[in-house]
């Protein structure tokens, strides 16, 4: 059931809102998700009734700040910056492999909805590396990265695609994942969900034209993982660059 005491706003005046997104909770109803319980309806319990308007997405595994606005208006001058690119977005993932240092995936991808191929690009940096010795296939250990996720461009599922292409899958994808990775992390660490994090949203307000800044800290099932893997120094040092700059 909807209701306001379930969904956290991290920014909020009279021309718009950001609030935290959790892992499995649908942005608003679609063919695909026919929830009732959608962040939208959440957002605008919260708010009296007040409607609302999602500037743009996350997919439903994935956890985040997501910024809706309270007019028509105001939607569309902050659609204007993510189509113009300006809007920036950072994501922490747990991927399968040792992926260091810093590069892109520039990379097309197919629109599924018409078939029609888009442009896209993803920048990376690798964060952090972990190894267990258990055997798993045909490896006798396993290696997985943290890494910090840039999409210059927005598509759908791109950089859950991206990492599959690189052959770096994220950890809890069903989709574009590593079948077995998952099953291994269910089973050894009790974990069913996307290790994908939006964890750094800016973007400029259209009225005040002030720069708004929005770190949000992974949950507790993600940040369990990190210390398990003895990821979690790194992924602090990540934070304090991100809290100094706010």
């Amino acid at each position: 059931m909807s209701g306001p005491q379930h969904v956290k706003f991290l920014y909020e005046d009279e021309y718009l809102v950001v609030a935290k997104k959790l892992a499995k909770i649908s942005v608003h109803r679609s063919e695909m998700c026919r929830d009732r319980r959608t962040l939208l309806t959440m957002v605008r319990n919260k708010l009296g009734g007040q409607y609302v308007y999602a500037v743009h997405r996350l997919d439903r595994p994935v956890s985040g700040p997501l910024l809706f606005a309270k007019s028509p208006e105001m939607c569309r001058e902050l659609q204007k910056q993510f189509n113009e690119k300006t809007v920036e977005k950072k994501y922490i993932a747990l991927v399968r492999g040792w992926l260091e240092g810093k590069g892109k995936v520039d990379k097309q991808l197919l629109k599924k909805s018409n078939g029609t191929i888009q442009d896209c690009l993803t920048r990376y940096r690798g964060l952090a590396t972990a190894e267990i010795d258990e055997p798993l296939g045909k490896f006798p250990t396993v290696r997985y990265g943290l890494v910090e996720l840039e999409p210059v461009t927005g598509r759908y599922h791109q950089l859950r695609r991206h990492m599959r292409d690189l052959a770096y899958p994220i950890i809890g994808d069903s989709t574009d994942g590593d079948s077995h990775q998952n099953r291994f992390f269910r089973e050894k660490f009790e974990l069913r969900r996307l290790m994908l994090h939006c964890f750094y949203l800016s973007f400029k307000h259209p009225v005040s034209q002030e720069l708004i800044k929005i770190y949000l800290e992974p949950d507790r099932d993600l940040l369990r993982i990190y210390e398990q893997l003895g990821m979690y120094e790194q992924f602090k040092q990540l934070e304090r660059e991100y809290e100094d700059e706010i």
